[in-house]
C-alpha cells in the first residue's frame, strides 16, 4: 500500500501528506459531487472520511455517479460508496451514516473534522450544514448547483454573497437570509457557465459534477495541507 502514494508524496512532500493521512473529512451526499470528492480524497491520501447520506443508489444514478455500479442498484448509498472506497485503500477509516441531514442530524451528531464538504442539493440540509459549521468554527465549503450543463467550463470558490447566474445560489441566498446565516461566511463553489437547459428534476452528466467533486477535493486538500503552492 505505501506505493500507492509515492506519486503523490513527490508532489506534495512527506510532511503534507503526513498531514492528509492525519486529517478527517465529512462528506455529505455522495452523488455525482460528493462521491468523486470522496474517490479523489481517498486516493490522495485522506486517513479518515465520514460520509453521510440517506438514499438508495437508482438506475438513474449511474449515468454520473462514479462509486457505484449496476450490482449496487438498490442498495444504501453510503454502505455502497464505503465499500468501493475501502476497496481502494484497506487503511483508510470511513465512517458511512445512513440519515438525512436537518437541524436535529447536528444534535445527534455532533461532528467534529479538519473540513466539512457539502454536497446535497437540499437547501434545508444545506442551511444546517452551513449554520452548524459556522457556529462550531468548522472549515467548509458548499457545492452549488451543477445540474443542467454539459460542460466543465471551470469553476471558482467564492462566498455565496457573491455568486451569479446560479439558480441554487439564489435560492439558497433567499433561504439563509431568512434563516438569519450570514452569506459572507458561506463559501462555496460555483461552476463559471451557466446552465444549458432548464428542467424541474436537474438534468446531469458525469462531466460537470465529477469535475466539480474534484475541484473542491482540491481545494479541501489546499486548506489541510496550507502547502502554499499555486499552480
Amino acid at each position: 500500500m505505501s506505493e500507492m502514494f509515492d506519486r503523490t508524496k513527490m508532489l506534495i512532500g512527506e510532511e503534507a501528506f503526513l498531514k492528509l493521512q492525519n486529517s478527517h473529512v465529512v462528506i455529505f451526499g455522495v452523488g455525482g459531487v460528493g462521491g468523486s470528492a470522496a474517490e479523489s480524497l481517498i486516493r490522495s491520501g485522506i486517513g479518515k472520511l465520514t460520509i453521510v447520506d440517506f438514499d438508495l443508489v437508482d438506475p438513474s444514478n449511474l449515468n454520473r455517479q462514479l462509486l457505484f455500479s449496476q450490482e449496487n442498484i438498490g442498495q444504501k448509498k453510503v454502505f455502497a460508496a464505503k465499500n468501493h472506497l475501502l476497496a481502494l485503500n484497506p487503511k483508510a477509516e470511513i465512517i458511512a451514516i445512513e440519515e438525512r441531514v436537518g437541524e436535529e442530524f447536528f444534535l445527534k451528531h455532533p461532528l467534529q473534522a479538519d473540513y466539512f464538504i457539502d454536497a446535497v442539493d437540499d437547501i434545508y440540509a444545506k442551511a444546517a450544514i452551513a449554520r452548524y459549521c459556522i457556529e462550531n468554527q468548522q472549515a467548509f465549503l458548499a457545492s452549488l448547483g451543477m445540474g443542467n450543463r454539459l460542460i466543465p467550463g471551470g469553476f471558482k470558490q467564492l462566498n455565496l454573497n457573491q455568486t451569479q447566474n446560479d439558480p441554487l445560489a439564489r435560492k439558497l441566498r433567499h433561504f439563509f437570509k431568512e434563516k438569519g446565516i450570514d452569506l459572507k461566511k458561506v463559501p462555496c463553489v460555483q461552476a463559471l457557465n451557466g446552465p444549458d437547459v432548464v428542467s424541474q428534476t436537474p438534468a446531469s452528466m458525469m462531466f460537470v459534477p465529477s469535475s466539480a467533486g474534484l475541484f473542491i477535493s482540491a481545494c479541501a486538500i489546499k486548506h489541510l495541507v496550507k502547502s502554499g503552492k499555486e499552480d
